[in-house]
């Protein structure tokens, strides 16, 4: 032990030191060739101390070795430096102010703050480790966070973490095994995206600026099922999952988000949703599946645009501002809740690449201005908002469809399956066309062009029918209290009830 005393102030050009010799190491023959010396220094040794600066010899790196001040103090720690500040420990450190160009603290203890809610660190690359304990350690964020003013790379490993950096924030690696709090007053940037640069236990991280770039995401992973990412994001936020020795994509587990920007996720997985979800916009870009809870919600201002491997289990789902759409396509789409209801202000956008839209046992509620929905090997199972101005529902198999309120679509197709249809309101659609039979009921309905190609048309009419033209494979029936149609031809028999008024240009049975 270097230092041992009460209250301990340092000051000088630089507290610890190099030492003379660095460790060299030659890669090309593999890792059995390595000393126990060469080893040892490769696995102590922090990102800062590795250089690639042989040009001759690529696969050749020099570690360098630094020598801590060992200290033992039952009160305060103040340690100033015009060079770098090297301390080392194996009790807790109660921080009052340690300023210099390097900083590397560790100790097995915890390292906490006597300053209140000051700056107590403050230096360009830093290093926290408390081994055996917390870095700072109010889970509630008050005067026990550690407060750091950190201008260049952060690396932290403790139980506990619990910071707060004034001012923007490049994180190499901070790792909290139990629980990570992180408060960035400005910026927080990515110096590496060799997998986690925040790594949980559960992750809060609140930002008031930007979370990353487009090119240089911020990477997260959490240690259990139970854990959770909770992020507060005043702009916008680039989030990975690259998880890791190997920096492969893996599974984000989400509680409550707030991002007053874009939240973009990629280089993942799964998703799962845990909470509530209040954002500028959303990009998702995910290998596998996306997942909300029952009864959570995600609510997007600018847009939503989600492409999905696997399959997408959402809760509610609705963009807000004028002219703001949702563009989601994935495997398959289900709701996972009753009454789910995904809404856009605009264009509702939704593709089911191998799976149904919907299930038999619960429908989802879709609405917006336009809607464009596809399974091309499935079925949907939809309820329709009113309000609905215009689009197309498309599938290989049958549609079952439900409508809450007036809507007018320009197609509906399905190419090898039934349409059955149950409306409120006046349904209104340009083109109507089933491979198989068509099941309509409705208070009012127009149509222009319909076709059950092979099988039967039974229409069921509280108010009025208006068609252009109407073909049936098989029979078609019909009660209505008015109907004013073209032309339709019926491969079986016909048979029209129509309390009141009937006008027919043509029928050919």
């Amino acid at each position: 032990m270097n230092i041992e005393g009460r209250d301990v102030t340092l000051e000088a050009n630089r507290i610890g030191r190099l030492l003379d010799a660095d460790v060299v190491i030659d890669l090309s023959q593999g890792p059995g060739a390595l000393t126990t010396a060469q080893r040892a220094a490769l696995a102590s040794a922090e990102y800062d101390d590795i250089y690639f600066d042989d040009d001759t010899n690529p696969t050749q790196i020099r570690i360098v070795q630094r020598d801590d001040v060992n200290l033992r103090a039952t009160g305060d720690i103040r340690a100033t430096a015009v060079g770098d500040v090297y301390l080392g420990g194996d009790r807790d450190f109660n921080i009052y102010d340690v300023n210099g160009q390097t900083i590397h603290i560790k100790t097995d203890g915890s390292i906490s703050s006597a300053n209140g809610t000051n700056v107590v660190v403050r230096g360009h690359d830093v290093v926290l480790e408390a081994a055996g304990g917390a870095i700072g350690g109010d889970p509630n964020g008050g005067d026990g966070s550690l407060h750091t003013d950190i201008d260049g790379d952060l690396t932290a490993r403790a139980k506990v973490i619990d910071l707060v950096n004034h001012g923007d924030l490049s994180i190499q690696r901070v790792t909290g095994t139990e629980a990570l709090r992180l408060r960035v007053l400005g910026n927080l940037a990515a110096s590496t995206q060799f997998g986690e640069n925040l790594l949980g236990g559960s992750i809060d991280l609140w930002v008031t600026g930007n979370a990353g770039d487009s090119l240089s995401r911020i990477q997260l992973g959490t240690g259990g099922l139970a854990d959770r990412i909770n992020l507060d994001i005043g702009g916008d936020a680039w989030i990975g999952g690259l998880q890791g020795a190997l920096g492969l994509p893996g599974t984000l587990r989400f509680g409550n988000v707030d991002v007053g920007g874009l939240l973009d996720i990629a280089q993942a997985t799964d998703l799962w949703q845990y909470g509530n979800w209040n954002l500028g916009g959303l990009s998702l870009d995910l290998g596998n599946l996306w997942r909300m809870q029952a009864g959570t919600s995600l609510v997007a201002r600018d847009g939503i645009f989600a492409r999905v491997d696997g399959d997408a289990e959402l809760g509610d789902v609705e963009t807000t501002a004028a002219g703001s759409s949702i563009d989601i396509e994935a495997y398959s789409l289900r709701a996972a809740h009753d009454d789910a209801q995904w809404r856009a202000m605009d264009l509702l956008r939704l593709r089911a690449a191998g799976g149904d839209i919907g299930q038999a046992v619960r429908y989802v509620t879709v609405g917006g201005q336009r809607l464009d929905i596809a399974s091309i090997p499935g079925s949907l199972y939809l309820k329709l908002l009113g309000g609905i101005g215009g689009g197309t529902l498309a599938s290989a198999g049958s549609q079952w469809l439900t409508t809450l309120g007036n809507v007018s679509l320009d197609e509906v197709r399905s190419g090898g399956g039934d349409v059955h249809l149950d409306g409120t309101g006046t349904v209104s659609i340009d083109t109507l066309y089933a491979g198989g039979a068509l099941d309509l009921r409705a208070d009012d309905l127009v149509l222009g062009d319909a076709e059950s190609h092979a099988g039967d048309t039974d229409m069921v009419v509280a108010g009025s029918l208006q068609a252009g033209t109407l073909v049936s494979g098989g029979n078609w029936s019909l009660a209505a209290t008015t109907a004013d149609i073209g032309t339709a031809e019926v491969a079986g028999d016909a048979t029209q009830v129509v309390t009141g008024t009937l006008t027919q240009q043509q029928l050919d049975v």
